[in-house]
């Protein structure tokens, strides 16, 4: 548009300086003409009417050519102002074509997005499901593997304390000794049957919370294909009246299950049957001469002694234990 309107005006400047020069011309043919009627009248007044005649035929013929002149820079002003009219008129057409493509374009951009967004929101949707079950599979998975390590360290506690039980009734095999040294040996003997026995228990409740997590984990991951399959299945409601979503039933089924704690139940088979103060009483009647020595000792050997007692009796149990041996190496 610029570019059209910039040889518009260099033509326009065209034909002004085309009229200029012929102004000049005229202003040239009016200069001679005066000189020449100067001329004239010093030479002869005699040939003023003949001066005269020619001098009116020579202005008729400028004038002539003065209204010829006028009327092609008219002309051309009328042309120069008809083409820069129909160059304005069809940039302004190209130009609203310019801007009608456009906006279609960024129309058809926009559905296009709008589609896109829509399909991308689609497929975040469907996906967010699994996402959620592949979240809690995972977390399982890292409690259990958690869980695993803590079972290798306690049965390496376990083995240690075990093989450390072993030595200790060797050495008092081999070594012998009279009765009045039991009580020494059974101090000792405590310490290591509490670490067997709190590794053993430990080790149970590990391997017990891996299983539920474990399963907890194929529960999550099992949830979306079992969700795809119910989808289109309807299940009857317990009178037989209505009919239910099977996945609104699945869903509530697997809610249900993934807010039960993975410790209940744990404790179970630990439960305490004797309370602190009845393991004190007894503790007291263990005497060199009485009977019921042999009788708490296979109960510890069977593992029916501490697996009826809970662990703050077990701790009242050891530090009990460990003063005595100390007060007893102390007196010897």
């Amino acid at each position: 548009f610029i570019i059209t309107c910039e040889k518009t005006i260099e033509e326009c400047n065209e034909k002004s300086n085309t009229i200029a020069k012929k102004e000049d011309e005229i202003a040239e043919i009016f200069s001679n003409l005066q000189s020449e009627f100067r001329n004239y009248q010093e030479k002869s007044k005699e040939s003023i009417e003949q001066f005269e005649k020619q001098t009116e035929e020579k202005f008729t013929s400028y004038d002539q050519k003065i209204n010829n002149l006028i009327t092609e820079s008219s002309n051309a002003n009328n042309s120069t102002r008809d083409e820069f009219n129909e160059s304005a008129t069809q940039i302004q057409t190209d130009f609203n074509n310019y801007i009608n493509q456009k906006k279609k374009e960024i129309e058809q951009q926009q559905i296009d997005t709008q589609k896109s967004y829509q399909e991308l929101y689609e497929k975040i949707e469907s996906l967010l499901p699994s996402a959620t079950s592949a979240g809690l599979a995972k977390a399982f998975h890292d409690r259990t593997e958690e869980l695993k390590r803590s079972q290798r360290s306690w049965i390496k506690a376990l083995g240690i304390a075990a093989g450390l039980i072993v030595i200790f009734g060797l050495y008092a095999f081999f070594k012998g000794g009279n009765i009045s040294n039991w009580p020494d040996r059974l101090t000792i003997l405590a310490g290591l049957v509490f670490i067997e026995e709190f590794a053993r228990r430990n080790y149970n409740i590990c391997t017990r919370l891996a299983e539920n997590y474990a399963y907890k984990k194929a529960v999550a991951l099992s949830y979306i294909g079992f969700k795809k399959e119910l989808e289109t299945i309807k299940l009857p409601t317990t009178d037989n009246k209505e009919t239910v979503d099977a996945t609104a039933v699945l869903a509530k089924i697997f809610l249900d299950y993934l807010e039960k704690e993975p410790r209940e139940n744990i404790f179970d088979k630990e439960k305490q049957m004797w309370s602190p103060n009845e393991l004190l009483a007894l503790q007291e009647k263990i005497t060199p001469n009485t009977a019921d020595v042999p009788k708490v000792l296979e109960q510890a050997a069977t593992g029916k002694f501490l697996s009826r007692i809970t662990w703050p009796a077990v701790a009242v149990f050891f530090i009990l234990a460990i003063t005595a041996c100390v007060l007893v190496y102390l007196l010897k």
